[in-house]
């Protein structure tokens, strides 16, 4: 059974780099690289793919009857604390059940809920923008892979797209 006793993590100094392109940092939308694809979606081993690839990685994250679920319509794939608590400088949890909020709220991750906000805060004080929204300085959701004008003032952008946003950052 999950143990949810592990409070306020500590963050080892072993932090992987984001990727950065001009200083943007590019966040996987549910663990896609190239495009919706409901195999990856959610999926341990996509997010884990795309935290390799350099990128961080936006998850949406349940907690029903004690059990840690990802998934972002239904509850689909059940996974521990030790999968948050290894990848929790990368990821950005979307509390996706009002549930979670208590346990979250005690741990150290980045996370966030919001329904139709156009912007919330994080956990971490990060700033995170409703798709079509843009704030300086903040990290927006952004579905297609075109770059919009406003990436020149954004931390960061969710994309479905990582790759793609990355190789036209780099143009």
């Amino acid at each position: 059974s999950n143990s949810h006793a592990r409070h306020r993590n500590t963050r080892g100094s072993h932090m992987l780099s984001s990727t950065k392109a001009n200083s943007l940092t590019i966040i996987s939308h549910r663990g896609y690289l190239d495009g919706p694809d409901t195999t990856r979606e959610n999926k341990p081993d996509a997010i884990a793919e795309c935290i390799q690839h350099g990128f961080d990685c936006e998850i949406d994250i349940r907690l029903i009857e004690g059990q840690l679920y990802l998934g972002h319509d239904d509850p689909h794939t059940p996974i521990n604390t030790s999968f948050l608590d290894t990848n929790s400088n990368r990821l950005w949890i979307h509390a996706k059940h009002l549930d979670i909020i208590p346990y979250l709220a005690t741990t150290t991750y980045n996370w966030f809920w919001h329904e139709t906000d156009k912007v919330t805060l994080t956990s971490h004080g990060k700033i995170w923008c409703y798709p079509g929204t843009y704030v300086p300085n903040a990290y927006t959701v952004m579905i297609d892979k075109t770059l919009p004008k406003e990436k020149e003032f954004a931390a960061g952008i969710c994309t479905d797209f990582p790759l793609e946003i990355a190789k036209l950052c780099q143009k």
